[in-house]
């Protein structure tokens, strides 16, 4: 197709050709996200939507669900979100590409929504293009997009609002008041989807000065906007608040910390956020990251000196003051920009131009506004917060895009003018080129962050949930999980796989259907108590499920409800190779040993340190005392025969973290890391210590004693087990003392 067919076919068909260009480039841009998977909240509301997913009111019964039970939607108060995502878990369930898909689809309506307010506002189809298109690939709001649990609440308000505005101006441009009225029941409908919409009341409340005519009705439409205003607040303030007090279930939402919207932070943040918001709009968060860590290693050397190895002091202040300096540098420069333009604006005398100017900029603080009530729980959770979240920014890059369209309309007229007066043929065309290559950065910056962040993770999620369901497609009614990983995640100390959400809740979700579990293993959070590294075994009517990622829980667990060995399932997830291991045999084997031990000594006296998290047992007929601790020692226990000591167990506190062989041999009064020989000299056995399995343990003996000293974890703590070898205590006995221990440290 020429050039000319396309202008022809644009100036033809304008809507067609706005369809055509956002549906290719959102194509290009989000490719292959289908491929992607679930992310964090969405198992959450999956797991309480399915006690409704076989029943013909189920719609019903998830719009209720909300308003007689606050508790489990946390702090917000949104039920017709319940209506538009139960529909949609229940025709795709668990088939992320069906979310995928229809995500980008919305995201191609919202984008001509866009077009069709940047072309009402200023009249224009070139300006009206580029607002959509710019909408279409920006990357600053790609978790709006893809997130399962977000698409549908972000983008459905964001064209409502959209509708709603177009409305209200219609109201002003008619003077009718049944725009007004319909405008705000769409604004009141966005709101009990998604609450961060109600910044536009104020939106409405400006544009209507803004944009007033003889014939508008202001004093009127004011009235009906403050109506609906209080109405919403009251309804907003009341219903949830009064519901909690009859509310049974468990409570998800954060504890509030005392303080948490003082004056001083809050008018700081109302500073700050539209500036924040107003960068973030238009400057990747990769590029500010980079630029605050090369400004730290230039300027500030007390942090800079962690950079090679990118330590938490040096990381903390990058992402945190060293963002919010480089930010302000970016807001700085776009400010600049932006009064260039308004002056340009002026001398057009375009009064159009001039408003739809004013209006995006509105449309962004209005927009921004609701999250000075989010920010302060992020600073609680996180300790700091530099960035708006991704899906935050669905809404403001309406205002965004507005504004990205006029400016690059105006440079470009601007440039027309210039080259009218000064002859630089080539301002245009360099105008265009920037546009263009700007425009290419963001589709390609999306892309990338899809196809080597977000679909990389979420096939490796995908992954590991396929793996263990092909493995086990049903389980016993009474399925107990153990999941362990060789690494971290999330910034957790544990070891836990590669999930943003608590695993074992996921699993549980996966096999609701198959075992039609009680709605309480949803409604009472029983995994989500300790979130992510939450664990814990339940049973309602009959059935129990448990997932753990520490053996001694699962122990624990087992002991506790009676679990039989054949119930556990067990996996192993190599973080480095991206392997999903089946160890289920393995795992009940070590149990049944346990148990066996248990059995053998149930007449033996038991001991527990709380404090140390540790315990054990040991024979009937010896005793037990407390011997002086000393230099590291954190508790020095003597179990006594009738004649003499038998055992000694110490626990180290290692503070400075060595290794085993050099805490050894400091322990036995040798320099560290000297006397190489006597460290090759040890017996270093691998053995199970109670249900800690592989646990490498030094042997030393001599003539009276045989000493195994070991860690059950990588942790502070070392262990000694000391035997004297004229004591009454034979191999049998020394194997069941040892199988009884457990540690949590």
């Amino acid at each position: 197709m020429t050039k000319r067919n396309i202008i022809y076919f644009y100036n033809r068909n304008y809507f067609a050709f706005c369809v055509i260009l956002y549906f290719f480039t959102i194509l290009i841009s989000y490719f292959n996200i289908w491929n992607a998977y679930f992310v964090q909240d969405e198992w959450y509301f999956f797991g309480l939507f399915n006690q409704y997913v076989n029943s013909p009111f189920g719609i019903i019964y998830s719009l209720i669900q909300p308003i007689t039970h606050p508790k489990l939607y946390s702090v917000h108060f949104t039920p017709l979100w319940n209506v538009i995502f139960f529909p949609e878990y229940f025709v795709f369930r668990l088939e992320y590409y069906w979310y995928a898909i229809l995500g980008l689809s919305i995201h191609v309506i919202a984008s001509l929504f866009v077009m069709i307010l940047a072309r009402k506002l200023t009249g224009l189809k070139f300006i009206g293009i580029l607002a959509g298109l710019f909408f279409a690939v920006s990357q600053s709001h790609i978790e709006a997009v893809i997130w399962a649990n977000t698409h549908l609440q972000t983008q459905i308000p964001t064209i409502i609002v959209i509708g709603s505005i177009l409305l209200w101006l219609k109201g002003i441009e008619k003077g009718k008041t049944i725009y007004y009225i319909i405008s705000l029941i769409l604004l009141f409908t966005g709101l009990l989807i998604k609450e961060t919409i109600f910044g536009i009341f104020l939106l409405l409340f400006i544009i209507s000065f803004l944009y007033r005519t003889k014939i508008s009705g202001r004093k009127l439409s004011f009235l009906y906007l403050g109506v609906t205003f209080f109405f919403y607040s009251l309804l907003r303030g009341t219903i949830p608040v009064v519901m909690r007090y009859f509310d049974k279930s468990v409570d998800t939402g954060p504890t509030i910390p005392d303080g948490i919207f003082s004056v001083g932070p809050q008018l700081y943040r109302l500073f700050t956020y539209p500036l924040k918001a107003l960068v973030q709009q238009f400057v990747p968060v990769n590029l500010i990251n980079n630029v605050a860590e090369n400004i730290t290693v230039w300027n500030y050397p007390t942090y800079a000196k962690e950079a090679s190895i990118r330590g938490i002091n040096y990381l903390t202040f990058a992402q945190s003051a060293g963002s919010d300096i480089v930010i302000l540098y970016f807001a700085i420069l776009i400010g600049i920009l932006l009064f260039f333009i308004y002056t340009r604006i002026n001398k057009l005398r375009n009064n159009k131009l001039k408003k739809s100017f004013i209006f995006s900029l509105i449309f962004i603080f209005s927009a921004v506004l609701p999250q000075l009530l989010i920010a302060p729980w992020l600073n609680t959770l996180f300790s700091f917060v530099t960035f708006l979240d991704s899906r935050h920014f669905y809404l403001i890059s309406v205002g965004g895009s507005l504004l990205f369209a006029v400016t690059v309309y105006i440079l470009y007229v601007w440039s027309k003018t210039i080259q009218k007066q000064k002859g630089f043929q080539f301002l245009p065309r360099f105008i265009i080129a920037i546009f263009t290559l700007y425009t290419v950065i963001n589709i390609v910056s999306v892309f990338l962050t899809i196809n080597n962040k977000i679909v990389p993770v979420g096939y490796e999620r995908m992954k590991i949930v396929n793996t263990i369901i092909r493995t086990f497609p049903t389980i016993s009614d009474k399925a107990a999980f153990y999941i362990k990983s060789n690494k971290p995640y999330y910034g957790f100390a544990e070891e836990i796989p590669p999930f943003q959400t608590n695993f074992g809740h996921t699993l549980l979700v996966n096999y609701f259907n198959k075992k039609n579990y009680s709605p309480n293993f949803f409604t009472t959070g029983f995994l989500l108590k300790k979130g992510i590294i939450g664990e814990e075994y339940q049973e309602f009517d009959g059935k129990g499920f448990g997932y753990f990622i520490n053996i001694q829980s699962l122990l624990k667990a087992v002991r506790n409800n009676n679990i039989s060995s054949k119930n556990i399932y067990s996996f192993f997830y190599d973080g480095d190779k991206k392997i999903t291991t089946d160890t289920t045999e393995k795992t009940r084997n070590l149990i049944r040993n346990v148990l066996e031990n248990d059995y053998l000594t149930r007449n033996w006296n038991k001991y527990a340190n709380k404090e140390l998290k540790y315990g054990f047992s040991y024979p009937q007929n010896t005793y037990l005392k407390n011997n002086i601790t000393m230099n590291d020692e954190l508790t020095n226990l003597i179990i006594e025969g009738d004649n003499s000591e038998i055992l000694n167990f110490v626990m180290y506190k290692n503070s400075t973290l060595l290794s085993l062989n050099d805490y050894i041999s400091l322990l036995y009064g040798l320099k560290q890391g000297s006397n190489i020989e006597f460290i090759k000299g040890l017996k270093k056995n691998i053995m199970n210590i109670g249900i800690q399995e592989n646990v490498q343990v030094v042997i030393i003996e001599t003539n009276i004693t045989k000493d195994f000293i070991f860690q059950t974890s990588p942790s502070i703590f070392i262990k000694r087990i000391t035997l004297f070898k004229n004591s009454e205590f034979d191999n049998i006995k020394l194997n069941e003392f040892l199988n009884s221990f457990a540690f949590d440290n």
